[in-house]
């Protein structure tokens, strides 16, 4: 039934729990910057929008997404690691995703946006700027364990419909048990589920101390970065996850000066604001690996883990050889896994460096080049695919 057995409870720590959204300043300095996770409970419970997400038959009336198209994956998740990629119109995914187990992880797309508004402790000048991105989840799956994974940015998990559960464990006091949650080659992916753990194959754990929390539709979810969680789906869920980026957000200056405490406007929306791009990214794997060698990576066990990661993740039969049929094997989901990975290799780079630059547009590009999804069956017309390639961009994987 998915729950934590007696011996594993006694290890459990207890969440903070708050009924609202704190001012900014409180959410930085209290959380953030001390990698504390939070439940902002309800936080979501006055959003206008709220409703809307409640049932299908809201979504199908919203004029601006019948043209709206999605990237979304078929797969059963924990049998088959290899998903595939579609992308569709939203309502063909609408009208598809209860039967064939769909699930949607994307950015939000532009026609979406007005809906959402920029949570509070987000909504300061200086909080905006740390703000990297907001990704959509959509899946029907229920009654259902995730992969356990960690992310490179903090994050704000805010649920619209459904029921989760999460597990978390700060990686920054657990350091010792990394490397055995993350030593599946190609799917990024633990073999200890959190759920039932073997203490007798793992006695390393018996010590590990973690966070459980229950969500509810309207609940927020503060998640630092780096540590790694756990989700279980109880039913059809749909969500939103507000990304922050870390190295940015420790060094903003938050005062009564630039943030006042009450500030917040309700009427302040994800299409009101301009989203950054990814983070600098070389032009090509080459460019990455000469970026590697002539600067100054401090990191050397992430970056190690990281790249033997992305390495293992090409290398599919395992044999310690790439080949020429596993780079054309290279497709579909398979490929954004590969991404993700070499995302999180030049996020190492960038933040570790003495003197990193700013983003730069070739990145997106790089993305449309190497991202070729299934067409639906259902016709999409080039200036609607147009329409749809500005949210299409390198981001890490999110669970649902």
């Amino acid at each position: 039934n998915g729950c934590l057995s007696k011996s594993q409870t006694k290890n459990q720590h207890q969440i903070t729990v708050v009924n609202e959204f704190p001012s900014t300043s409180k959410f930085y300095n209290d959380y953030l910057i001390k990698s504390e996770t939070v439940l902002f409970h309800q936080a979501l419970s006055d959003d206008p929008h709220i409703s809307m997400w409640q049932n299908d038959e809201q979504l199908e009336d919203i004029h601006e997404l019948s043209n709206t198209i999605v990237n979304v994956e078929l797969t059963q998740p924990q049998q088959q690691p290899q998903h595939h990629r579609l992308r569709l119109k939203f309502p063909e995914f609408l009208s598809r995703y209860k039967e064939e187990d769909m699930f949607l992880i994307d950015e939000i797309p532009k026609t979406l946006r007005k809906y959402f508004i920029i949570p509070k402790p987000l909504q300061c000048p200086n909080a905006l700027d740390t703000f990297q991105s907001a990704i959509l989840l959509f899946s029907s799956r229920s009654s259902s364990t995730s992969i356990m994974h960690d992310e490179e940015f903090d994050s704000i998990h805010c649920l619209l419909r459904g029921q989760k559960r999460f597990i978390m464990i700060d990686t920054h006091k657990h350091s010792n048990i990394i490397e055995m949650l993350f030593y599946n080659k190609t799917r990024d992916d633990s073999i200890v589920d959190l759920e039932k753990i073997d203490y007798d194959k793992y006695p390393a754990f018996l010590n590990l101390k973690y966070y459980e929390v229950n969500m509810t539709s309207g609940d927020c979810l503060f998640i630092p970065a780096l540590w790694i969680y756990q989700v279980h789906l109880f039913e059809s869920n749909i969500g939103i996850v507000y990304n922050i980026n870390h190295d940015h957000a420790i060094d903003i200056e938050l005062d009564s000066k630039t943030c006042s405490p009450n500030e917040f406007d309700s009427s302040l929306t994800l299409d009101m604001i301009e989203w950054p791009a990814p983070e600098n990214q070389p032009q090509s794997l080459k460019s990455l690996m000469l970026d590697l060698i002539s600067k100054n990576v401090n990191g050397f066990e992430q970056w190690k883990r990281v790249f033997s990661k992305f390495y293992d993740s090409v290398d599919i039969d395992g044999n310690g050889k790439i080949t020429k049929s596993e780079i054309q094997d290279i497709d579909g989901v398979h490929q954004h896994h590969i991404s993700d990975i070499i995302y999180e290799i030049v996020h190492i780079i960038s933040s570790k460096s003495k003197n990193s630059k700013p983003v730069n547009d070739e990145v997106k590009q790089q993305n449309d080049d190497t991202n070729d999804f299934d067409k639906s069956t259902e016709t999409v017309t080039e200036q609607e695919v147009d329409d749809a390639d500005e949210h299409v961009q390198l981001h890490p994987h999110h669970d649902l």
